[in-house]
């Protein structure tokens, strides 16, 4: 499950901005490249050793363990046609190595049992090294100054930014099968793009309905319903909410009550409720709070904030996805605020327990 062949288009010898092909020899390549079969690992392996036939290290890196017919990945983002051979290049490459990446961590051979391997195996070694790279590619493009909504002329645009939408529908097409044990489990792109990314940016992704499940148990309940997933003891959130209420001023009580969030923290539908939170915290300490909220409630995520519109600031502003994103990253919060914003979550936890 190497990420070689990604890693060294945004750091490596197959830079865009550093590739340089004799026409002639890059012609040869895709032309010969766009007729190479793909229907097992095997064939895989082969035609990426075609496009990366001058690169001696990188041919080395390319492995398969079996030639079994090959999976589609669940998760798809709308694709950047390519109007010259270099671009051409590229997407081939990219499209190719999408294809092994995946079907190799299906078939990972080190996962025996899921509950104790796959945290390690998906978690650890594949999901957060795709969340790395897409946030370099991601970061190069902003130094840059490339806009996603701007002509991809240049090549460095145009291969960063196809590479980094991959990158995440490649990240939520892993998740998928693996979800029921992963520590970690992003609802949405909005959501991935706040924990992983430094920078904002515009990715959509589409489901392949076409494809089938694997061998792990999946979860994909769809309801119009807006909610926050609360899940956990109700006397427990209580305690963290009138502790942070008396140590971080985090209500306004004069606009929301301590029961009037707890009412909108466990709601089944927050589209019937209609109750305003206005917080009195300032917003990088609420930030702070999110993921520990989480943890009581897997929905409670900027995604979710943004679409039930019933959170403010101290100021009177509403929280949306974008506001959070730009807090989590612009404005650091003092480390002993942190500390207390974790102590606070911790003890009334353990209080319980």
């Amino acid at each position: 499950m190497s990420l070689q062949i990604f890693n060294s288009i945004v750091n490596g010898e197959l830079k865009p901005w550093l590739i340089n092909f004799e026409e002639s020899t890059l012609k040869d390549i895709v032309r010969q490249a766009n007729k190479m079969p793909v229907t097992n690992l095997q064939e895989v392996v082969d035609k990426l050793k075609h496009l990366l036939q001058h690169f001696n290290s990188l041919q080395k890196a390319i492995a398969v363990t079996n030639s079994t017919e090959i999976k589609v990945q669940d998760y798809y983002c709308n694709t950047i046609e390519a109007t010259n051979l270099l671009q051409h290049f590229y997407k081939t490459l990219i499209d190719t190595e999408l294809i092994r990446y995946y079907n190799e961590t299906l078939i990972n051979p080190f996962i025996k049992d899921n509950t104790l391997d796959v945290p390690f195996q998906i978690g650890e070694k594949s999901l957060k090294g795709i969340a790395v790279l897409c946030n370099q590619a991601n970061n190069e493009l902003i130094e840059r100054g490339f806009a996603d909504t701007a002509a991809f002329t240049d090549i460095t645009h145009y291969t960063l930014t196809y590479l980094r939408n991959n990158l995440v529908a490649l990240y939520f097409s892993i998740q998928e099968p693996f979800k029921e044990h992963l520590s970690t489990v992003y609802s949405d792109v909005q959501d991935f793009c706040m924990y992983c990314l430094d920078n904002a940016c515009s990715i959509t992704l589409n489901r392949n309905a076409t494809t089938t499940d694997v061998s792990l148990p999946k979860t994909n309940i769809k309801s119009t319903a807006l909610y926050f997933g609360f899940k956990g003891d109700v006397e427990v959130l209580k305690k963290i909410v009138h502790t942070l209420v008396m140590r971080m001023n985090f209500l306004n009580s004069k606009k929301t009550t301590e029961e009037q969030f707890i009412q909108v923290f466990t709601s089944t539908n927050l589209k019937t409720d209609k109750i305003e939170v206005h917080i009195d915290c300032a917003t990088n300490e609420f930030v702070e709070m999110l993921p520990y909220f989480k943890t009581l409630a897997s929905k409670f995520t900027p995604a979710t904030i943004n679409k039930s519109g019933l959170f403010y600031t101290k100021e009177g502003t509403l929280i949306d996805d974008n506001l959070l994103h730009v807090t989590k990253h612009k404005s650091k919060l003092d480390p002993e605020k942190k500390d207390l914003i974790k102590a606070i979550f911790e003890i009334n936890r353990k209080e319980k327990g």
